[in-house]
């Protein structure tokens, strides 16, 4: 099994326009709670570019308040998403 947790350290590490970038578990959960305030989960995304389109409209407002983009944290999204996909199949496998 993938260390998604491990992964998302090196990433962020090598980011150097994040300052403060958040954990794994952190931005896992922002983008469960995202997800789950619209009454959704991750299912209805077929692929991470439909679920990062659907996070920038999601964002929009914060963003414009805070004058900022998601865009420095997509590989991060993306490792989170992967980890969640991955963890949807595994439930999948033990529920058949």
């Amino acid at each position: 099994m993938t260390d998604y947790n491990r992964l998302f350290d090196d990433i962020a590490c090598s980011i150097p326009y994040l300052e403060a970038p958040p954990t794994y578990h952190q931005l896992r959960t922002f983008v469960l709670e995202s997800v789950r305030d619209l009454d959704g989960d991750l299912e209805g995304f077929s692929d991470f570019e439909t679920f990062y389109s659907w996070f920038e409209a999601y964002m929009h407002y914060e963003q414009a308040d805070n004058d900022t983009s998601p865009a420095p944290h997509k590989l991060l999204l993306e490792l989170v998403f992967q980890s969640l996909q991955d963890e949807l199949c595994v439930a999948a496998r033990n529920t058949h």
